[in-house]
């Protein structure tokens, strides 16, 4: 039986960090399900009771503690220039520069303690995916 050469993405290998190339996708960055602990302050409601939302969690974040910061389901970039739904390439961000972002709306701010597991099962689907592409490549003749 020949084996058929797979994708770069069917390898779990993204052809970019957004996966556009291929046309697959990335998996999202998790929601808020799971062991992800997401501070978000109401930004529906207006005047008094927005600005108490915006300070209640603000009070949750914690000085010393870094940052991921997330919005409509991805996580800034470092230097919050642009968006991005891995992990490894999230910006890490100080207390002071989070509590800065928790009015905007869509926005929420996660203890970086609180993505261990998913760290750790993005590791795991990293080593899986190069495993696959050595077993290919061996298959192939191209790896000794």
């Amino acid at each position: 039986m020949d084996r058929q050469p797979e994708s770069r993405s069917a390898a779990g290998l993204p052809d970019s960090d957004t996966g556009a190339a291929s046309g697959s996708r990335l998996p999202q960055a998790p929601n808020r399900e799971g062991n992800m602990r997401e501070i978000t302050a109401s930004t529906k409601v207006r005047g008094a009771r927005r600005n108490a939302s915006v300070a209640a969690a603000q009070r949750k974040v914690r000085d010393g503690s870094i940052y991921l910061i997330r919005r409509h389901g991805a996580f800034f970039r470092p230097k919050a220039e642009g968006y991005t739904s891995v992990l490894a390439n999230a910006g890490l961000f100080d207390a002071a520069t989070a509590r800065g972002y928790l009015g905007v709306e869509g926005l929420s701010v996660v203890p970086v303690k609180s993505v261990v597991k998913r760290a750790k099962a993005e590791c795991a689907a990293a080593e899986a995916a190069l495993a696959s592409l050595r077993g290919f490549l061996e298959a192939a003749g191209l790896c000794a």
